[in-house]
């Protein structure tokens, strides 16, 4: 950082020069390589988080396919049961029409 800017500032005003644009360089350069880095790093994370979420909505459809075949089941037992009871009722009736 500074005490490296001023290390290379040692022999002549030429070598300064170079010294200085490589001394700017290496610190551009550092910078761009810990961006990159943390961007790659952002990046895994990113995809980790739709990893989690393709699973996420992965559960979410499979509980939502139980219920739907839940509901389906109910409904056919009940619609069942309706028809079961109005035979029965039927039959009854009948029953209590022959008796007449």
């Amino acid at each position: 950082t500074v005490g490296s800017f001023f290390e290379f500032q040692k022999s002549g005003p030429e070598k300064e020069i170079l010294s200085t644009k490589d001394y700017f360089r290496n610190v551009i350069e550092k910078q761009i390589t810990d961006h990159h880095e943390t961007y790659l790093k952002d990046l895994e994370k990113v995809n980790d988080n739709m990893k989690q979420l393709e699973e996420t909505l992965t559960e979410l459809q499979n509980t939502h396919e139980m219920i739907d075949s839940t509901i389906t089941n109910y409904e056919n037992q009940s619609s069942s049961y309706i028809k079961e009871m109005l035979d029965r009722s039927l039959l009854l009736e009948e029953k209590e029409k022959r008796k007449d």
